[in-house]
Formats: structure tokens, C-alpha cells, sequence
């Protein structure tokens, strides 16, 4: 294979710093000729550090004496380091500074060598244009048959394996982008910003171009800035990412567009149209913000978004998405130029065939690796005899040849059911939905039911104030989703979590870890998790707020946990925490400063810089405290009519009456159909109908008639996100007036007729009014009427139950009075 060219021009750009080929060719021979003084051809020579140009001199100097590169993730711990040195048996070690360390610290876990001896990347700068002698040999070519690369995959579920690529591998890709289809060409800038230890952009960022003559552009850090200043100081034409990468790059450039009509208008218009011409002319300056000579953006390591690359493509930007694996060096099938298919990572590439076998994608060709290091038993599970390779992922080629993946085999959840569930769908699909809610999310299970963990987008919550995190994911993400995907489809349960989840360093989530972490979700959030951060300083304000936020939250509390992601405040919780907050620090603050400064530190912080001098929020103004409206003269008519339907539908059985205290109380019922409260609505007697408040979620009766409806039959609406203390305080009213109030705790309908979790809202309430709780059991609503059906069964037997009522006083927490109340309505729910 030819891996370098000689010509008079660029090869690398690092800032200030230019490298020629001329001087790339001599770093390369006098790194070769000290190479050779301990090592010889076919040794294995691990290659550590940041990208920079010195490690692309290390990496040809060990071609050009016919060794093996091995190249490693700096981000790797000492552990993981040991075990590739041990495996590989590498004989030297190119490394940077900071890989050094943890080069020394790798040293006690090795098993099987020695620490080989190392030179420092650094050290190699003074090869560039050091006067003296030269050797006189030829750079730039290596036999197809020679060991290449042991490239160790990070992998998503497990230790990592050696991937072995010949020279042959590596040709075969190299001329399917740059002679069979010139993707690149010899006049590229390359950006180089995605870590070179990795396949994909080590062939796609360094051996392609360097091939070619084309050059290659390092950028000096991953941080926007840094980017900005690489493409547009080099005219960059060609960036190479992954969907991480692209999809903040698209984010950052709508954020702009959608801030104005006229610019969302020409995006739809140039969506619609199709024109890259167009697109271009419309969006010139954001093509001069990449520099303005962006040719095309690939994509690969993972799948893309379609709507990233439809938004790209309307902005006037060729995004050509890639797909394959290191073990095919790393290409299978990538974007014809000037055709694309959102949603597919275009055509197989020349150099290999594809086809499909019981829904899996094989792979056979020049690209197709050697095998696994040190393990056949391995290589055999994956290459059969006639040179297949099972890729374990899942697809279809359509009529135009293009291919599409649907899934990874070893991905694929299999449920109780025999459903098998493609996570990745579903993942797409509740983004989708979410509308910059969350910054990314993952689904998995817990063997019974699908469960999605999202991580909240910290901004957007800050930005629209949101305050009930949970109850607005599920309003906007979760509900919409279930409400639109078959039964065996839904999400059953949210986690949702502040730390991004887990990754490769190409961007694909490691399912093993999340499905592990799902484990310790219990115990982290019934008690507050270690962490070394640092303490509060010790002042007034911070000793209220720890007080305050201990007092909501019943337990210690750290720093830096956030309000209900953390240590689980819902909606009542927090606003029981701010108005402890007004009184004890005396101050007027905002009820959005919650949402603002979602943690003690940060809340703490912010009141302290108004104390200081600093923007001090305005004045709210005083929530008047409506009346309580009496009940219209239908609200008889109406309970008359809901008994009369209910009764002629289904077969209803009433217990427990007696268990409901003379007084006012808090009613909790499980909730399984959209007619529970009106199931519970002919279960009371009229004196105590008239008596009973119902909480309700503002979006039920957000139109005209709605709202005038809920004014005039006790229905309380519940702003999630909104002022609070105007539907609480009219609960307050209704209890202190000898009312009642029904309140479901697990806030939503179960999807499968099963008791979900319950939220401590209707505790706190308890709590604060010092009433009991009363628990009522309500069985076979869902089989009338489950969230998939729009028109009622008929003939089904439906039962009420009103169990004792938990009395707050005799429990030591708010949380003891939720798990109480949820206990006795599960273990009646279990009887037959």
C-alpha cells in the first residue's frame, strides 16, 4: 500500500505550526532509524496521546521499519493500559506527557511483560527541521500482506479485542474514497478533531489524505472556540465527526434560526426544495462560519439522526453519513456524493459485498480484518470460512442498493412476551418527541417493562423556567410517545438523571453500564450519593438553605444534588421548600429560582450575589387567594348522569365506606383508566360528593369550557411549571372548610394496569394539614378502558375499596406516609 505521497506542498497544520511533506518524510526516516536500534520489523509499537502531528510521525516511522502500530485511548486508566501492553507484547511505546503517567502507574498491573521501554511524542518535534544527514530510503509503502494496526476496540459490553488490519485493509478503503469515488481529493484541508486511536478517524482524517497529497488540520482543543478558528484560519473543506459532533454543530446554528420567523421560513423552504445551491445562497453565512469552503461532512461510529442530516442538507451542507467497524478498516458503505437517504449510510463501498442473512449484515471483501488477536476461538464466532463477517447488526438493502440498519443483534431487548425491541427506534423516536427537553436519552429494561433514561437538557430547563422536571418529561415526551407505539412499545418508567450517559469515544451508548447502573438507581436516590465535592462555606445563607433543603427532603443533604433529580422534590416538595426559604431567610425571592438554581450551592450563590449588590429578581406580585366557588347547580345532575352511565357499561362493587373519616381526608387511588375519578365519583354518597376537591393538571382543562367547567365542579387545576400557591391554596381552603380532596399519586395512568410509583405530593399535603389518607383500591378500570382504547368496554366488573386511612402523626416521614399508603393498596391490588 502506498501510505505517503511526495509533494511540495502542506501535509500538517497545527495552529502556527506547518509542516511540509519534505519535512514530514525526514521526521519520519530519522524516527525510523532510532526505532531500529531496539526494535525490528514485525514488533508491535504502542502509540499513546493526543492528536497532534508528532503522533502521525510516530505512527509512519513504525511502518516504514515494517512494525505494528498499536494504537491506545489516552483517556484510558492505568488497568486498561496494562492489559493492551500485556496482549499485544508491545516492544516500545511512543507516549505524550500525560500518557506517561499512566504509563508508570499501568506498570503494577502487568501480568505476562515488562514496562517496554518509551519515547516521548514531544521529543520528535526536533526531527522536523534538524540539519544533518538523511537516510536515503524510499517513504511510503508497505506490502498488502504486512500487519497494519492491532486497533483494541473499546467495545459497548465488554474487554476489549485486538483488531488485526493488514496493509490490504487499509488500501482497500483508501481507493474506494479516493480513486473509485473521489470523496477526497488531493486540494482537502482535513480537520482533525476526533481522537486518532480510533479507526475511523485515523483513516479517514491522516491515511486518507496523507495518501493523496491532501492536508491535514489539527485542531489545538475540542472546545468550540477552537474548532471555529481551525476551519475558518485554514479553509477547511472537509470535517470529519461523528453524530455527537454534527448534531451540536446543527443545534448551534438552529438556535440562531429559530430565533427568527423569516430564517424558519427559509429552512422549511430550502428543506423543501432540495437544492444545494439554493441552500447555499440562503445560507451564506453559515457557511462562512465553518469557513466557507466546507466541500462535506461525514458521519460515522454510530447512526445519525435523519432529521440532522435533512437539516443539513437544507443549510446547504453535503453530510455524508458513513457506516461499518473497526474489524473492516473501517468502511462498509457511506453516502454517494450528490445522493442521500436520511436515514441510511448509503451504498456499500467497492472494495466489499454485502448481503443480508436472517435479518443480520454480513460483509465480505479486501476490507474485511485478519482476525483477533491472540483469539481464534473469537475470530471463528465472527469470520466464517468463505470470508464472511457477521456484523451483528441488523438491516435491509432497499431497490436503489442503499443499505439501512435497524438494530444491533446484542442490543435487541427481548421481552417476557417474545417482543424483540430495537432500542435505538425507540430512542430516536422519544427524542423526537422531547423538542431540546433532554440533551439525550437511552432505553433498556428491567426484564418486565421498558424503562427510558433521560438526561434533562440544563439550559432549556433554566431557560422555560420548568420547576416539575418529571411531570414535564412525562407530559411532553413520555405520554406522546406511548400514546403513538404499540403496547409491547411503551415506556413504562422514567429515570431521568443529571451525568451524561454512557459513551464511547465515538458516541455509542455502552447498554451494559446503563442496565448495571439501573441497579444502584434505589439506593442513590433514597440517600445521598458520595461525592468529592467541595463544602459549602460555612455563612448565614448557606446554613438556611442547607436547613431548608433538609427540612423538604427529610435527610442530610450534599451541596451539589439537585432538587429532584437527586433527592426527589416533586412539585408540592418544592414549593414547601420555597415558601420555608422566604420565611426563614426573610427575603421575596422568585419561585423560578428553583428551576434556575437547581441545587443548594448554586441557589445559595445566587443569593448571596443579591445580598452583594447584584440583580436582585422583582417582586412578585401577591397571589390573591381566590373563594372557593360553591358548586353549580349541575354538579348533582352531573354525579347522576356519571352513575348512571358507569353502572349501565360495567358491574360496580363498593367496600370500605366506613373506613372514610367524618372529616376532611386526602383520597389516594391508584390510577389505571382515564374513568377512575368517575368510577370514584359514583362510589361516594351525594353529601360527600359535594365536599370532595379533585387536583387536576392544568392541561385537562386548558379550553374555555373546560376551565369554566372545573370553576364550577371542584376541579382544581395544577400549573406543574407555573405559580403554585393559587391551586394550593385553595386545597387549603377546601380542608380547612371540612372538604376533602382526591389526589392520584402516581400523577398518570399506568400503561399496563400495574401500580406504579407513587409521588409524595399528596403526603406533604397531609402533612400540612394534619388530616389522614385515606387509600382506595380501584380494580378493573383497565380492562374497561386502557390507554390504547378510545370507547369503553362494556360488561366488565369494576371494584372500589376505601382502606383505613394512614393518620400522619403516627409515621416519622413524609416518604414513611407515601410507601405506607402504596403498600396497602398494592398488597388489596394482589388479592384475588
Amino acid at each position: 500500500m502506498k501510505w505517503l505521497v511526495q509533494i511540495e506542498k502542506t501535509a500538517l497544520i497545527r495552529g502556527d505550526q506547518k509542516i511540509s511533506y519534505a519535512e514530514l518524510r525526514k521526521s519520519i526516516l530519522r524516527t525510523a532509524k532510532m526505532l531500529r536500534e531496539g526494535c525490528k520489523a514485525g514488533d508491535k509499537i504502542v502509540v499513546i496521546g493526543a492528536n497532534t502531528p508528532e503522533w502521525v510521525t510516530a505512527l509512519y516511522s513504525i511502518w516504514q521499519i515494517g512494525a505494528t502500530v498499536v494504537p491506545i485511548d489516552y483517556m484510558s486508566t492505568p488497568e486498561e493500559i496494562a492489559y493492551i501492553l500485556d496482549d499485544s507484547g508491545a516492544a516500545y511505546v511512543f507516549c505524550d506527557a500525560d500518557a506517561e503517567q499512566k504509563i508508570l502507574q499501568a506498570e503494577k498491573f502487568l501480568q505476562k511483560t515488562v514496562l517496554p521501554p518509551r519515547r516521548r511524542l514531544e521529543l520528535l518535534q526536533e526531527n522536523w527541521k534538524a540539519e544533518g544527514e538523511v537516510p536515503n530510503e524510499t517513504v511510503g509503502e508497505s506490502p498488502d500482506d504486512a500487519l497494519a494496526l492491532i486497533i483494541y476496540t473499546s467495545g459497548t459490553t465488554g474487554n476489549p479485542k485486538g483488531v488485526m488490519l493488514t496493509f490490504r485493509n487499509l488500501r482497500s478503503n483508501t481507493e474506494a474514497c479516493t480513486t473509485q469515488i473521489q470523496v477526497f481529493i488531493p486540494e482537502d484541508r482535513v480537520l482533525v478533531a476526533l481522537p486518532l486511536h480510533h479507526a475511523y478517524p485515523l483513516m479517514a482524517s491522516v491515511v486518507m489524505p496523507m495518501s493523496i497529497g491532501a492536508t491535514a488540520v489539527f485542531t489545538l482543543s475540542l472546545t468550540g472556540k477552537d474548532i471555529k478558528s481551525a476551519l475558518q484560519d485554514n479553509q477547511c473543506t472537509f470535517i470529519v465527526g461523528v453524530p455527537r459532533l454534527v448534531e451540536i454543530l446543527r443545534n448551534s446554528i438552529l438556535s440562531q434560526i429559530q430565533a427568527s420567523r423569516i430564517a424558519k421560513f427559509f429552512l422549511w423552504l430550502c428543506g423543501r426544495c432540495n437544492s444545494l445551491w439554493l441552500s447555499r445562497k440562503i445560507f451564506r453565512k453559515v457557511q462562512d462560519a465553518f469557513g466557507g469552503h466546507i466541500r462535506y461532512i461525514s458521519s460515522g461510529g454510530a447512526a445519525n439522526d435523519p432529521q440532522v442530516t435533512r437539516d443539513f442538507y437544507a443549510l446547504g451542507f453535503q453530510l455524508l453519513e458513513g457506516y461499518g467497524m473497526t474489524e473492516t478498516a473501517p468502511m462498509i458503505s457511506f453516502t454517494p456524493p450528490g445522493r442521500y437517504k436520511p436515514g441510511s449510510p448509503g451504498k456499500p463501498i467497492p472494495c466489499n459485498e454485502v448481503k443480508i442473512e436472517n435479518g443480520e449484515v454480513l460483509v465480505r471483501g479486501d476490507n474485511v480484518m485478519k482476525g483477533y488477536y491472540n483469539l481464534p476461538e473469537e475470530t471463528a464466532r465472527v469470520l466464517t470460512p468463505d470470508g464472511w463477517l457477521h456484523t451483528g447488526d441488523l438491516g435491509y438493502v432497499d431497490e436503489d442498493g442503499f443499505l439501512f440498519l435497524t438494530g444491533r443483534s446484542k442490543e435487541l431487548i427481548i421481552l417476557g412476551n417474545g417482543k424483540n425491541i430495537s432500542p435505538d427506534e425507540l430512542e430516536r423516536k422519544l427524542m423526537a418527541h422531547a423538542g431540546g427537553l433532554l440533551a439525550e436519552c437511552a432505553v433498556t429494561d428491567d426484564g418486565h417493562s421498558l424503562i427510558a433514561v433521560a438526561v434533562p437538557d440544563e439550559k432549556t430547563l433554566a431557560d422555560r423556567a420548568i420547576l416539575n422536571i418529571r411531570q414535564t418529561v412525562m407530559d411532553v415526551v413520555i405520554e406522546p410517545y406511548n400514546e403513538e407505539v404499540p403496547s409491547y412499545k411503551r415506556v413504562a418508567k422514567l429515570i431521568l438523571q443529571e451525568e451524561p450517559l454512557p459513551r464511547t469515544r465515538l458516541g455509542k451508548l455502552r447498554r451494559h453500564i446503563i442496565r448495571q447502573n439501573l441497579e444502584k438507581v434505589a439506593t442513590q436516590n433514597s440517600a445521598p450519593a458520595e461525592q468529592k465535592a467541595a463544602p459549602l462555606p460555612d455563612t448565614p445563607i448557606t446554613r438556611k438553605v442547607m436547613q431548608c433543603l433538609e427540612e423538604a427532603a427529610e435527610r442530610k443533604v450534599l451541596p451539589d444534588e439537585h432538587f429532584e433529580l437527586d433527592i426527589g422534590l416533586d412539585s408540592l416538595g418544592k414549593m414547601a421548600l420555597f415558601t420555608n426559604l422566604c420565611k426563614t431567610l426573610d427575603k421575596n425571592l422568585q419561585l423560578d429560582m428553583l428551576a434556575q438554581y437547581p441545587t443548594a450551592r448554586k441557589l445559595s450563590e445566587a443569593i448571596a450575589a443579591m445580598e452583594e449588590g447584584g440583580p436582585a429578581p422583582a417582586k412578585e406580585a401577591t397571589v390573591p387567594e381566590e373563594p372557593l366557588r360553591d358548586p353549580a347547580w349541575t354538579h348533582g345532575i352531573y354525579r347522576a348522569f356519571v352513575k348512571l352511565f358507569l353502572h349501565t357499561i360495567s358491574k360496580i362493587e363498593v367496600n370500605g365506606l366506613e373506613n372514610i373519616p367524618a372529616g376532611s381526608c386526602i383520597f389516594a387511588p391508584n390510577h389505571q383508566s382515564s374513568l377512575d375519578a368517575f368510577y370514584f365519583v359514583s362510589a361516594v354518597d351525594s353529601r360527600r360528593f359535594k365536599t370532595i376537591y379533585y387536583y387536576i393538571i392544568s392541561k385537562y382543562i386548558e379550553s374555555g369550557f373546560r376551565r369554566w367547567f372545573a370553576s364550577r365542579h371542584n376541579l382544581v387545576a395544577m400549573e406543574i411549571n407555573g405559580d403554585l400557591r393559587s391551586s394550593l391554596g385553595k386545597l387549603s381552603q377546601a380542608l380547612h372548610q371540612g372538604g376533602s380532596v382526591l389526589i392520584f399519586p402516581e400523577g398518570t395512568r399506568s400503561m399496563d394496569g400495574t401500580l406504579g410509583e407513587f409521588r409524595p405530593a399528596f403526603a406533604q399535603l397531609a402533612v400540612q394539614a394534619e388530616i389522614p389518607v385515606v387509600p382506595v383500591v380501584i380494580k378493573g378500570t383497565f380492562d374497561v378502558l386502557p390507554r390504547d382504547r378510545s370507547f369503553p368496554r362494556f360488561g366488565k366488573r369494576v371494584s372500589i375499596t376505601f382502606l383505613p386511612p394512614c393518620v400522619p402523626g403516627k409515621f416519622p416521614t413524609i416518604d414513611a406516609i407515601c410507601q405506607e399508603t402504596r403498600g396497602k393498596i398494592a398488597a388489596d391490588l394482589e388479592k384475588q
